[in-house]
């Protein structure tokens, strides 16, 4: 897991910085295919995770896309952090096509995402006053935490 620990690390420190400041819902569109075994900075991620939970906070993230080659993975097989922990607190996103069907980039799972909606293909703005198309698990997990928000 080199070069991970740091990033995990900052992550966790975020999370906890968003309860100091009164934040109620956060959008996380980051994620670790990670497999680690006794003192893993995982653990440091899911404990505040929880503990901003306990807090009243919800914590929306992306399920994430497929890895190198672009298809959607199974979340429950293939774990991916912080969208597979098992945290009541998690919202865990997935993407649709405009089929409302699972998005073939889609990582997607029966027990750790919770619900998809539409992430291809999606209008956003662009730095210089511009727009433009984009697709992905964290084009969706903005809206959905929006959608909570309201």
């Amino acid at each position: 897991m080199p070069g991970n620990e740091g990033a995990i690390s900052n992550a966790a420190g975020a999370i906890d910085y968003t309860v100091a400041e009164g934040v109620k819902i956060s959008n996380n569109s980051y994620g670790w295919y990670v497999v680690c075994s006794g003192v893993c900075p995982l653990h440091t991620l899911h404990d505040a995770i929880a503990k901003v939970g306990d807090a009243g906070h919800l914590f929306v993230t992306a399920a994430m896309n497929g890895g190198a080659d672009y298809v959607g993975d199974n979340n429950d097989t293939k774990p991916i952090y912080p969208s597979s922990f098992d945290n009541p607190n998690i919202i865990s996103v997935a993407a649709s096509n405009t089929s409302d069907e699972l998005a073939s980039f889609s990582n997607y799972s029966d027990t750790s995402v919770d619900l998809a909606a539409p992430g291809k293909p999606i209008l956003s703005t662009k730095p210089g006053n511009a727009y433009s198309y984009g697709e992905g698990t964290s084009v969706v997990a903005p809206h959905i935490k929006g959608f909570q928000h309201s």
